[in-house]
Parts: structure tokens; C-alpha cells; sequence
């Protein structure tokens, strides 16, 4: 049987969010086992929650509470955002590692910021 892409999957937001989800998890691979309840658990917590809750508003009744779970969203890849920079400062991975979640993240917060204009 041929899976079939729901709506919500062709949303830019979404793709970049699911993306960013998989980055996410390579990198926190490279952290400190000591860090499985700090940082890493934080900071893959807020990335599943970008995705999620985008495919939740997706799918509520109303355009109040897609742009609800949109804002939802936004707010936690800002989180995520400063977790990642927190992160980089404290943990002392090379820089390098972060070069292409930080372009990812920067990416999916324009196109979450435009998703939530968008339904204003």
C-alpha cells in the first residue's frame, strides 16, 4: 500500500520543521552523555514540538486555532533557537557542528513566521 502524504506535509513550514527535527537529533547524537537530561532532552523535546503542533493546528476546526498551534509553534523553535545557541556557548562542540541546523532553524523560522501571517 502507497502512503499518501496528508495536507499538512506539503506545507514549506512543516517540511523545514520535520527537517530540522532530523538535524536535531544527528547533532544531540555528538553531546555529552552526561547532557541526556539537559540538553538533549530540552532541545528534542522543542524540536518534535515545532512539527507537531503545526500538523495539530492543520487539522483543528478553525482558522483561530491553526493560527493558535502556529503561534505554539513559533514559540518553541524560538526555544529551541536559544537552547541550540545556549548550547554551542556552553557544551564547547565545535562550531562547525552547528552550521547546518542553524541555517535549518533560521530557515523554518522565516517560514513559520510566514504561515503565521498568513493566517491573520
Amino acid at each position: 500500500m502507497e502512503y499518501m502524504a496528508s495536507a499538512h506535509e506539503k506545507l514549506h513550514a512543516w517540511q523545514s520543521a520535520n527537517k530540522l527535527v532530523e538535524e536535531i537529533y544527528a547533532l544531540t547524537d555528538e553531546f555529552p552523555p552526561s547532557e541526556g537530561y539537559g540538553f538533549i532532552s530540552q532541545i528534542r523535546r522543542a524540536a518534535l514540538s515545532v512539527p507537531s503542533n503545526i500538523t495539530e493546528g492543520y487539522h483543528r476546526n478553525t482558522r483561530k486555532q491553526y493560527r493558535y498551534f502556529c503561534n505554539v509553534a513559533y514559540a518553541s523553535a524560538n526555544e529551541l533557537n536559544i537552547q541550540l545557541n545556549l548550547a554551542k556557548k556552553l557544551l564547547f562542540l565545535p562550531p562547525d557542528h552547528f552550521t547546518e541546523v542553524e541555517k535549518l532553524m533560521k530557515q523554518t523560522l522565516r517560514l513559520l513566521y510566514g504561515l503565521c501571517l498568513s493566517l491573520k
